[in-house]
């Protein structure tokens, strides 16, 4: 039996999803049906709905300023409405303690005597001394963590987060095993046998992983302000950097594999953005009296979490396509290589006949 613990800043990493279509949250309530007990420290808990209850709120205003600025939408979006939308964040929080079994234990037999020694010595998680008034929590969790699997040496604890410092204060303790992510803890469930993710892994390697990027360029949904973008022409998407897929989940009965991974890409091809800072917009008129544009080859897009599925069976396998739709916004680019900027109008037009 694994007991295992997530940290606030790996359910984070997720987007504090916990809707039962998200496959991660799906493929670790499976676990729980088998081998896994998911054990959620007190503060770890308070932690995440203080962090729900931020999202629904930001969610609330940005609907509320949506029909502060069109009327029409107070006609179909009713207070009642609003609520429950909104509130679905902590609805599915909810399903997933109780469709996991999630154990909940407090830190009341944590003796606080301990934790301020650590502070005054500056043992993890108290090691930076700039931030460690902030660390009181973890060090209760660290504490916790140690004492569960002190106290229960036959069962193997496993302990998921990105805080170094939390982790460091954890070494040493035999029968606990760390990871930074949710997906790599399901990747060590899912099989047995590293080799066989390995062998998946190259298998997208020999071949530059065209097959994802063919696929996710004929399916990817593109956010993008047609006020801010005059001209979006998308040639080919080229990945820029990845990590290694993680495999998500498994079914022995159809050998399918779902696999996840972080990619940054970059989106090639003509584009012509409106330099806003150097463009004015009259709202009388509500156009444009004086435009500049930056004419583009390549945008380059954050971190965006992409599933795929594959069919391994007796070392054959089969790519089965992208496991859920895929949306770029656009809006959250962070860098871009520019052919020319701050073109006239008069310029563009030249461009766009010489395009067509």
């Amino acid at each position: 039996m694994y007991k295992v613990i997530i940290d606030t800043c790996s359910f984070q990493y997720t987007g504090l999803n916990f809707d039962k279509s998200n496959s991660i949250i799906n493929s670790l309530i499976k676990h729980t049906k088998k081998n896994v007990e998911i054990i959620m420290i007190s503060i770890i808990k308070n932690e995440i709905i203080s962090h729900i209850n931020h999202a629904i709120d930001k969610d609330r205003e940005e609907i509320l300023s949506c029909i502060r600025k069109r009327k029409w939408m107070e006609e179909i979006l009713d207070e009642e409405l609003i609520n429950r939308e909104t509130n679905k964040k902590m609805e599915n929080f909810k399903q997933f303690l109780l469709g996991a079994n999630v154990t909940e234990v407090d830190v009341n037999d944590i003796l606080a005597e301990e934790v301020f020694n650590d502070y005054f010595i500056g043992n993890y998680p108290f090691e930076d001394k700039s931030k460690k008034k902030h660390e009181f929590p973890d060090a209760f969790i660290s504490k916790k963590i140690i004492k569960m699997a002190n106290d229960d040496k036959e069962n193997n604890y496993i302990f998921v987060s990105s805080d170094e410092g939390l982790k460091e204060s954890l070494k040493g303790i035999s029968n606990i095993k760390m990871f930074t992510k949710i997906q790599e803890l399901l990747n060590m469930l899912a099989v047995d046998s590293e080799e066989i993710r390995e062998e998946i892994c190259k298998y997208f390697e020999n071949q530059n992983y065209d097959v994802v990027l063919d696929d996710l360029y004929k399916n990817v949904d593109l956010i993008y302000d047609d006020k801010e973008y005059v001209e979006f022409d998308l040639d080919h998407i080229e990945i820029d950097s990845m990590y290694e897929f993680d495999i998500i989940d498994y079914s022995d009965q159809t050998k399918e594999f779902t696999l996840g991974s972080d990619f940054y890409f970059r989106l090639c091809g003509n584009f012509i953005k409106r330099d806003f800072d150097n463009s004015i917009f009259d709202k009388e008129s509500n156009e444009f009296v004086y435009d500049q544009f930056d004419n583009i080859c390549t945008i380059y897009i954050p971190r965006v979490y992409i599933e795929v599925k594959v069919k391994y069976d007796d070392g054959k396998i089969e790519y089965l396509g992208i496991n859920k739709s895929v949306e770029f916004d656009i809006n959250d680019a962070f860098d871009y290589t520019y052919i020319e900027k701050n073109v006239s109008p008069s310029r563009l037009d030249n461009l766009m006949a010489i395009w067509d």
